[in-house]
């Protein structure tokens, strides 16, 4: 179901990934592609991730359906609150954690794995570039109709996923990912620039990136050693961020390095010296230089302004 991506000679945390399946029990899926969720059998697919260990780092676009009740749950260490009526997308490679569940909760969820997430894009005439912006976590608030609508069309795929011969599959869940994007553009459009350039290989190589910050970030924190597992220059991966993003590699490291202490200290289980240690620090002494000079604050500033 999913894998450590690191352990240390502490027991501190065990962060993992959701990998080809973010649970066993998938309402439906074809092959690596998209993983249909949901509770409607008054079984609840998430509860393991709030239950046991909710710390995740998603390899694929979620996307989901809040028909009644509320979940909290933080990305990237900024808490967000998904509550009835919301239709939401988490993007890719974010450090993800669930943090409660309504009892009364009824929801649906597609998890899309990226290349299907780029044949819906040309689908649309829109070749992806990353976002400037990067937008993480996109919500809105649905009146009940539009919900109704998204919900039929969650298990009108769910049933052709079940109808039709394999080899047809991914196309047809192609196509109902088209309608339920093409409902929400505009909420993607401001960050969707550049349409006329073509998939690059400099595209997949960022998000080769992306992904080896995911498994690496919580140790590795120079340029140089992501550019050498890919296999190019630093300068030319620090060219490619920003290209794709708007914001060069070193940047990409330390958004990913804060963004997992800061769930650290969310926990409210670590001391500053723990989290150090977790994060593969040197010294104490060195993490607190390092998170002054991205946050602008010490860590103990920053939790006590937080209330942590």
């Amino acid at each position: 179901m999913t894998e450590t991506i690191y352990n240390t000679q502490h027991s501190y945390m065990q962060l993992r990934f959701l990998a080809k399946s973010a649970f066993d029990n998938a309402t439906a899926a074809v092959e690596d592609y998209i993983y249909l969720y949901d509770n409607f059998n008054g079984e609840n697919p998430v509860a393991v991730l709030i239950d046991d260990q909710p710390e995740f780092i998603n390899r694929q676009t979620i996307c989901v359906g809040i028909l009644k009740g509320q979940v909290d749950i933080v990305i990237d260490g900024h808490p967000h609150v998904m509550k009835s009526g919301c239709f939401c997308y988490v993007s890719a490679h974010c450090l993800c954690r669930f943090l409660s569940m309504a009892p009364d909760t009824q929801f649906f969820c597609f998890s899309v794995n990226q290349d299907l997430m780029l044949d819906v894009y040309r689908d649309m005439g829109i070749t992806f570039k990353m976002p400037s912006r990067y937008k993480k976590f996109v919500c809105r608030q649905l009146p009940a109709s539009d919900m109704l609508y998204r919900k039929s069309l969650y298990k009108e795929l769910y049933t052709e996923l079940n109808r039709v011969a394999p080899d047809y599959q991914k196309h047809v869940a192609q196509a109902y990912l088209c309608i339920i994007y093409s409902n929400d553009f505009e909420l993607f459009e401001e960050d969707v620039p550049d349409s006329s350039r073509a998939i690059s290989r400099q595209h997949a190589l960022f998000r080769d990136f992306v992904e080896l910050l995911g498994q690496y970030s919580n140790q590795e924190r120079e340029v140089q050693f992501y550019a050498r597992q890919m296999g190019i220059t630093p300068k030319y991966l620090s060219a490619l961020c920003i290209e794709y993003s708007g914001k060069n590699a070193s940047s990409w490291i330390d958004d990913y390095v804060i963004s997992r202490v800061k769930v650290l200290m969310q926990e409210n289980r670590y001391n500053i010296k723990e989290i150090a240690q977790v994060m593969h620090f040197p010294t104490q002494s060195f993490f607190g230089r390092y998170f002054k000079r991205v946050t602008g604050k010490s860590p103990r500033q920053y939790m006590i302004s937080n209330g942590l």
